[in-house]
């Protein structure tokens, strides 16, 4: 589990056992919603503790959707959508049930769970 046989010259001799002082200072939740990695929320700001959205709920968002190199794709200031009907792509309702009033997400999206094939 450390560096094993090569271990890391000139610090750490081969077959080393490390030892760790460590001391958690703080941490930052990411729920997996759908539980199989394809999507990722980090909570950057809480919400009420209201209940959550749900079908067939109408909801008003604002988003900004990103590629990993930072180009912007998509975004709005305010659009307003049915959960079980979507909008831009099924991640959005698949988060926004997760959430409450006033909280604001990172959401990480595998390709599987986003846009279709074609973009």
């Amino acid at each position: 589990m450390a560096y094993g046989t090569s271990g890391s010259p000139p610090n750490i001799p081969p077959n080393a056992t490390l030892q760790f002082n460590m001391e958690l200072l703080s941490w930052t939740t990411i729920k997996d919603i759908c539980k199989d990695g394809g999507i990722f929320k980090k909570i950057l700001t809480e919400g009420d503790k209201c209940d959550n959205p749900e079908d067939p709920d109408e909801v008003l968002v604002k988003f900004e959707a990103r590629l990993e190199d930072g180009m912007v794709i998509a975004q709005s200031d305010r659009v307003e959508f049915t959960i079980n009907k979507g909008y831009f792509c099924p991640t959005l309702s698949k988060v926004v049930k997760t959430m409450k009033k006033g909280e604001k997400v990172l959401v990480t999206m595998k390709p599987q769970n986003g846009l279709e094939e074609k973009g």
